[in-house]
């Protein structure tokens, strides 16, 4: 599972570092009700995005099997900036994620989504950070079936977190 969230971490900050200056942005500025504009401006990016990986290892608790994936992972985001701070939202699922057991042979489809969020302000300083995650290994044959559910939260102020994890294997 820790894995899983730090891949999807690492794939939403290479994508953020790596976006192409000439991707679509639209800025706005912000004007108040009872005068002229505040000066703040809005840029949003999107994200759409495809990617092949193979060889993805898995391994399923329920049946003490390792698992090589290949298939795509498809990403959906956006980011907005503005002058007081950002805020992100990405959505990350597999698509035709097939793989094998390198313990059994046994053949195997794999889901995953995770959605994560952001919200981030520099004045008044507070952040918001969601990330839910749930993912399947899903076997062809009679072996158990691994889920996985995981959500995690921090929010400043007051800089309280909470994590559950819910696991179940199924035949």
């Amino acid at each position: 599972m820790y894995r899983t969230t730090a891949l999807a971490l690492a794939v939403a900050a290479s994508l953020a570092a790596c976006a192409d200056a000439t991707a679509p942005t639209t800025t706005s500025a912000i004007r108040s009700a009872n005068g002229p504009s505040l000066a703040a401006t809005t840029d949003v990016e999107h994200i759409n995005q495809q990617y092949t990986i193979s060889g993805y290892t898995q391994y399923n608790p329920c049946t003490g099997d390792v698992i090589v994936y290949s298939g795509d992972y498809h990403i959906n985001g956006t980011f907005r900036t503005t002058d007081n701070g950002f805020d992100a939202n990405l959505h990350l699922n597999t698509e035709d994620f097939k793989g094998v057991s390198l313990t059994t042979g046994t053949e195997y489809v794999y889901h995953q989504q995770t959605h994560q969020s952001v919200d981030f302000t520099y004045d008044p300083l507070t952040e918001t950070f969601v990330s839910r995650v749930t993912l399947m290994d899903i076997s062809q044959g009679p072996s158990d079936n691994y889920r996985l559910e995981a959500v995690f939260t921090f929010k400043y102020p007051p800089g309280t977190s909470s994590y559950t994890l819910e696991t179940t294997c199924t035949g």
